[in-house]
């Protein structure tokens, strides 16, 4: 009895072999593996956060602008500073390390940065920009910490990884659901309007619906963005605050119009079969994360 029951429970996939589906798999859509795929099961999540740690986290920026200033020797400066991905954090793998190792040249920039960093980065007017790949936005670095050794010359930011991906794609995912709830609102207006021979507008009607389809997605964008700064404001510093920022909001824009026209990476034209074997240096990393166990959302 025992054994014919033994023999009808299901066998439970291991997470390797996830892990081989999801790299055939290819980069296609982040946002549904990342916020879909890893509920699947506690296999699965696994299989997808590795995949995050071999071939995700090093073509994952963070774009910091401490501001501008004025300097006797160049005149008015506009820094920018790129962290790269370093390593994940041997003692809690569920940080990330990231490093800036020209930052240092300048001693005004590095100052500043180090300022900028003593309390964290702002909530209320971000100016840490992150880059997946070739998208960006100003979402939150959770767990945030930041150092800078002036022997080795090297400033180093860490952060909870998984953290920053559920806050990075689940604003997009927000974005999509309610650009996807506003065409379905004039779906049928604009088919209509298109197949009206009396109306002879179909191309004009076109051309306005395509500029209604971006005007919408800034609208979209902007809100949403507004309304994550009045809830990590509150939620982190229990303050309430309006959300507004267009600065703010501009400099994202730019910066992701920007990542969005950088040539695509190897990866994403072939099945991430470079990746595969780059990840191979990684296999530490790869190790940790399974040992890691649930971490971030």
């Amino acid at each position: 009895m025992s054994s014919d029951s033994s023999a009808g429970k299901p066998q439970e996939i291991p997470p390797d072999i996830f892990y081989e589906i999801i790299l055939k798999y290819g980069v296609k859509d982040l946002t549904f593996l990342w916020i879909n795929c890893r509920q699947v099961s506690r296999n699965f999540k696994e299989a997808v956060e590795r995949v995050f740690v071999i071939k995700h986290l090093k073509k994952t920026w963070i774009h910091i602008d401490p501001g501008e200033w004025y300097s006797e020797d160049h005149g008015e400066v506009f820094p920018a500073s790129e962290f790269k991905f370093s390593r994940l954090d041997p003692t809690n793998p569920s940080r990330a390390i990231y490093n800036d190792e020209q930052c240092h040249e300048d001693k005004e920039f590095a100052r500043r940065l180090r300022r900028m960093f003593k309390n964290g980065p702002s909530l209320e007017r971000p100016r840490v920009i992150v880059q997946v790949r070739r998208s960006a936005n100003d979402t939150m670095l959770p767990a945030f910490q930041s150092n800078f050794d002036p022997e080795s010359k090297v400033f180093e930011i860490s952060f909870d990884w998984k953290g920053m991906y559920s806050h990075f794609f689940r604003e997009d995912k927000e974005v999509s659901r309610r650009m996807h709830d506003w065409v379905e609102s004039i779906k049928d207006e604009v088919r209509a309007g298109a197949n009206d021979p009396e109306n002879g507008l179909g191309t004009a009607l076109f051309m306005r619906a395509i500029q209604m389809y971006a005007s919408t997605s800034n609208e979209i964008h902007k809100t949403i963005r507004s309304q994550r700064i009045q809830r990590n404001v509150l939620e982190n510093e229990g303050r309430e605050v309006s959300g507004k920022d267009d600065a703010g909001y501009q400099r994202v824009k730019e910066a992701g119009q920007a990542a969005g026209w950088e040539e695509p990476y190897s990866d994403e034209e072939v099945s991430g079969e470079e990746d595969e074997q780059d990840g191979t240096e990684s296999e530490g990393d790869s190790e940790a994360v399974s040992e890691d166990g649930e971490g971030g959302d």
